[in-house]
Formats: C-alpha cells, sequence, structure tokens
C-alpha cells in the first residue's frame, strides 16, 4: 500500500520542483550576473573534489561571454594546467597579451607553459622579453635566470647570468657557482665560489659548507684542497690585501681537518698565524678540535706554541692545561705530571693551579698506579674546600683510589657516606650507582642488583639509570654458578683499573670452562675490550666477532660491530673497513643505541677517505 502511495505521488512532486524552479530560472534570466556567480561556484566545488574536467567546461562557458572575468579566467587557465591541455592555456595567455603584450607577469606564465609543453626556445624567447621590458635591471635578471633553473633550462640560465656579469660585476656570483654545482661541474663551480669570497670574505661559512658539499659529491675532499690551495697563490684582487691570506689559511686548513688531515691543517693554521699574528686564538679551537679527533701529538705541537708565542694571560695556562691532557692520552704520563707541576708552580693560588693538582692525581693513579699517592692529593683538596670541580668529585676519586687498591669494602662505605650527606640529587644517584658496582666487584650479586633497581626507581631520568639497567639485566637474565658471574666481575673490576692482562686471563678462563654460559657474549665483547686496552687490535677484533656471533640481543651485537669500527678507525688507520663495519651496523642492526653512534662515526669516516 506504501508503495503504491508513492507510485502515485511521484508526479505530483515533480510538478511541484518544476514550480519551485521557475522562480529561481526566471531570476538568471533576468540577472545573468547570477548565472556566473553560480557556475563559478560550482566549478569551484568541482575543483575541490578534483573533478577537473567538470569545472573546465563550466569555466570555459564563463569565459566565452566574460573573457574578462578574473574568477573565470584564473580558473581556467588552472585547470588547462591541471590536464596538461597547454595548446589551449597557449591560446589563452596570448590573448590576454595582445591587451598587454609588455606584461611581465603574462610573460612568465607563457615561458612557464611553454617550458613544460617542450618548447625551451619559446620559453626562453618569452622570459627574455622580461628583460626587455624591464629594462635588464638587475631583479628581472635574477628572476629571469631562477625561472630557466626551475625549468631545468641550465645552459640557457647561465648565459643569462653572463649576460647579468657584464651590467652588475659579481653580483651574481654566487648563484653560478650553485647552478655548476647543480651541473656537476665542479671545477668551475669551485671557481666561482671562491671568487665570490673573494668579493664577500665575511661568507667564509658558506662557502665552507658549499665546498664541504662538493667534496662530498666528488667522493673525497682532496679534488677541493688542490683547487684551493692553486687559488691561494693567485694575487689577491684589489681591496682583499691581508684578507685573503687569512681566508684561505683559514679555509684550507678546516678543509684539510674534514678531510682527516690534521697534520696539513696545523700547517695551515701556523702559516695563518704567521701572516696575521692577531688570529692566534683560532690555534686554541684548532687544537681542540685535534683533541677531539683523537691526533694529540699535533694538539700538543698546536698548544706549545701558543705558550710560546701568546702574551695572553689565561690562553698560556689554557695551553698548558691541555698539553698534560694529551699527553696523558698518549700514555706520556711522566711528562703529563711535569706539565701539571709547572702549572702548579708558574699559577699557584689559581684554578688552573687546583684543576692541575686534580688531574695529577688522576694521572698518578689512572697512569701510574700509584693510588695511594693519588689519595693523598685528593684529601688534600677535600680539606682545601670548593675548586673547579664538580660537586664531590675529590670523595669519589678517594672511592675510586680504594677500588684500585683492591679496598672494595672501604669503597663501598665512602659511596654510602656520600649518599648519606646534603649532596644532590645527581650525585646521590652516582654515589648509589658506584656502590653497586662495588658490590658487583666483590661478588655480593643480590645488593647490587638491589642498589641498581634502586638507581632506576628513585632517579629514573638520571645519567647513570641506562647502565644501571643493564647491571641488573645482566644479573637477572645470566643465572650461571655465581662463581662464573664472579670471574666475569673480577675481569671488569681489572680493566677498570688499567690491568688488561689480568682480565683477559680471567676471561680466556672462564669461556674455557664454561662455553655454554649464559654470560659468554658479554664475555667475548669484554675481551675485545680487554685486547684493545692491552694493545692487541687484532685479538680484539677476533674477540668482537665472536660477540657478535654468540650476542643473544641486537644491541649487544651491536655494541660489538661499533667497536670493531672503532678499533680499525683509530688503531689500525684502516677507514675504508671502519666505514664498511658501520654500514653493516646500520643494516644488521637499525634500531639500536649503537646505530646512532654508528652514522655519526659513518659520516665523519665518508669526508675523512679520499
Amino acid at each position: 500500500m506504501r508503495t503504491r502511495t508513492l507510485r502515485f505521488a511521484a508526479p505530483w512532486i515533480a510538478v511541484a520542483c518544476l514550480l519551485l524552479a521557475a522562480p529561481a530560472r526566471a531570476q538568471n534570466d533576468a540577472d545573468p550576473d547570477a548565472l556566473v556567480r553560480n557556475r563559478l561556484h560550482l566549478a569551484s566545488q568541482y575543483v575541490r573534489e578534483q573533478r577537473i574536467e567538470e569545472a573546465l567546461d563550466l569555466y570555459r562557458q564563463v569565459y566565452e561571454t566574460h573573457p574578462d572575468h578574473p574568477k573565470a579566467l584564473r580558473g581556467l587557465k588552472n585547470c588547462l594546467l591541471e590536464l596538461k591541455q597547454y595548446d589551449e592555456l597557449l591560446r589563452v595567455i596570448r590573448r590576454e597579451l595582445e591587451a598587454t603584450p609588455d606584461h611581465p607577469a603574462l610573460l612568465e606564465e607563457l615561458g612557464t607553459v611553454l617550458a613544460q609543453a617542450g618548447d625551451r626556445t619559446a620559453a626562453t624567447e618569452a622570459w627574455r622579453k622580461i628583460l626587455r621590458v624591464q629594462q635588464g635591471s638587475r631583479g628581472a635578471y635574477s628572476m629571469v635566470a631562477d625561472l630557466m633553473i626551475r625549468n631545468r633550462l641550465l645552459d640557457e640560465a647561465l648565459d643569462v647570468y653572463a649576460e647579468a656579469d657584464s651590467l652588475f660585476p659579481s653580483s651574481f656570483t654566487r648563484q653560478k657557482a650553485a647552478l655548476h654545482e647543480l651541473r656537476f661541474e665542479f671545477d668551475r663551480a669551485t671557481a666561482e665560489y671562491l671568487s665570490y669570497l673573494d668579493t664577500s670574505p665575511t661568507a667564509l661559512s658558506y662557502v665552507e659548507g658549499r665546498l664541504l658539499r662538493i667534496g662530498e659529491a666528488e667522493d673525497g675532499l682532496l679534488p677541493v684542497i688542490r683547487r684551493v690551495a692553486a687559488w691561494s697563490e693567485t694575487p689577491a684582487p684589489p681591496g682583499m690585501g691581508a684578507g685573503r691570506a687569512i681566508v684561505s689559511r683559514k679555509l684550507l686548513g678546516d678543509l684539510y681537518l674534514e678531510a682527516g688531515d690534521h697534520e696539513n691543517a696545523r700547517k695551515e693554521y701556523f702559516r695563518l698565524v704567521d701572516e696575521a699574528p692577531q688570529q692566534a686564538a683560532s690555534l686554541l679551537v684548532f687544537g681542540k678540535r685535534c683533541q677531539s679527533d683523537g691526533k694529540f701529538e699535533t694538539a700538543i705541537r698546536v698548544f706549545e706554541r701558543i705558550v710560546d708565542e701568546v702574551s695572553d694571560a689565561r690562553a698560556v695556562p689554557s695551553a698548558l692545561t691541555e698539553i698534560a691532557t694529551s699527553q696523558r692520552e698518549l700514555r706520556r704520563y711522566e711528562d703529563a705530571i711535569a706539565t701539571y707541576q709547572r702549572l702548579i708552580d708558574d699559577w699557584p693560588e689559581t684554578d688552573f693551579a687546583l684543576a692541575a693538582r686534580y688531574e695529577m692525581a688522576r694521572t698518578l693513579r689512572d697512569g701510574l698506579g700509584r693510588a695511594s699517592e693519588a689519595e693523598e692529593v685528593f684529601r688534600a683538596l677535600i680539606a682545601r674546600g670548593q675548586g673547579p670541580w664538580a660537586e664531590a668529585d675529590p670523595q669519589f676519586e678517594v672511592a675510586e683510589c680504594a677500588v684500585w687498591e683492591g679496598d672494595l669494602e672501604r669503597a663501598r662505605g665512602i659511596y654510602a657516606a656520600i649518599g648519606a650527606r646534603e649532596f644532590s640529587e645527581p650525585t646521590h644517584e652516582r654515589a648509589l650507582f658506584e656502590e653497586g658496582r662495588a658490590n658487583f666487584y666483590a661478588g655480593d650479586f643480590a645488593v647490587a642488583d638491589s642498589l641498581f633497581k634502586q638507581v632506576a626507581q628513585r632517579f629514573p631520568r638520571g645519567e647513570h639509570v641506562n647502565d644501571a639497567l643493564e647491571f641488573s639485566i645482566l644479573l637477572n637474565t645470566n643465572p650461571d654458578d655465581p662463581a662464573v658471574l664472579g670471574e666475569y666481575a673480577g675481569a671488569r673490576l681489572a680493566l677498570r683499573t688499567n690491568r688488561p692482562g689480568e682480565a683477559n686471563r680471567r676471561l680466556e678462563a672462564l669461556l674455557a670452562a664454561h662455553p655454554g654460559a649464559a654470560i659468554t657474549d658479554e664475555s667475548w665483547l669484554l675481551a675485545g675490550e680487554a685486547h684493545r686496552a692491552a694493545g692487541e687490535p687484532q685479538r680484539a677484533l677476533t674477540a668482537l666477532e665472536r660477540a657478535v656471533a654468540e650476542a643473544q640481543v641486537p644491541d649487544l651485537a651491536a655494541d660489538a660491530r661499533l667497536l670493531r669500527a672503532t678499533i680499525f678507525a683509530e688503531d689500525l688507520h684502516d677507514r675504508a673497513t671502519a666505514l664498511a663495519e658501520c654500514e653493516e651496523l646500520l643494516v644488521a642492526f637499525p634500531e639500536t643505541l649503537a646505530a646512532d653512534r654508528a652514522r655519526e662515526r659513518a659520516a665523519e669516516l665518508t669526508r675523512m677517505i679520499p
């Protein structure tokens, strides 16, 4: 019954709709603008719905009767461009140009459509007309060249820049350099960047960055360095004067530095100071960079020159401090102690002297194994009071002396006493963590595990929480005989106290007696560290390869692979193999913490490889 009612009602509904539509049609007939507005509104809706062809039909209808209507014209051109109907679009643009033949925006649009349609010659001609219209203004040259580059007309853009150079010398050097770089014309790009530097010496950082990028594209910085070295020997342009020497020496020094050639970098920086003595302060920065790159012999020579030639009252003790630091890194401990003593004698009662006493004590203990002598110095510093060190550092160093002397009970007591005093939370966290490590070394594994868990619970954002969790996981995932874990703990203690030979003997015995122990993978990783500390890089590499093979978790395998890369790079100076290790790590273990460090190391090695 309901269906029949609807069937008979339908004609009446249609009649009603027609009656309602009649006034609207009448209104449109009386108001043609309303029809235009309705069509444009509907076309805009079609565009939003991606019904471009239907929108195009409506825009065409409006355009045919209202060719100057801005919305219809803009919509028509956008739809034609979207549908790549270039012929019709060109007819529309040329119709506009008939009214205003020199309109720059229309000429820009015409050239862009011609370029997209594949007519390079006509596009170039349209854009060049802009230069004539705007009487070759600097802005016009910049815009036209940019249009050509964006549309991949690179030869044409270079021609425009060459023409602009005759009118505005040196105004487009940087842009030409970037264009040559884009075309992989690295010789010409380098020459243009250096020419730009001659006119804008303050742009040194910018030019250096671009040349480093060229070096990456050329798979090494040596070709760039050769070109820059040749440029540095050419006469400076008028007005540049001594500025050329400063800029060229700094640039060459930094390029050698990034290429890993620290000795040649040093020569350039020394030449810089020879030619411009006021630049001596830059040696401090350069020397610190050498240290961070592990080039301590070069760093010592740099800081020695500062000591010999710089008159700044603070520069000399700073340089001496860095000399001693570098000597320690080279294991020239007696030389380091002598340098610290010079600081103490020549700058008494200063922070430099106090810091020298502190570091001399650490050198006595960590370098020469004279822990009792070191402890006397640290206790004297504690009695003195505050100094240029972090809170409670001397107290921690006294505890470390106890660890070195094998008195773990006394060390645990010192850590507990630090934790009980009114120090800051970071100090309390460190004390709790170190107390846990001392218990671990002593074989009190349950107490150590409890302390490590307290670190995680009390200081969830602390500096030592990750290390504490690693120790706790180690203890809870290695349910072997406590004697096995005790041997591993003893090996870690031996390595910490600079006895890598003993650490290796313990680990070899552990691995031979318990080849199936759960702690095998950790033992191989520690063996790699111990062999490296003992100056046995090849044995370290073998142990680390076993660690990768035995690893029960990706993070341990990644750590072992990263240490292999470090040994190849720093100990064996085989950068290519080190880079391969980093790349293999990134492929095999991309989600590990070691992967982030491997990316940084890979980038460094890539710059250094010729």
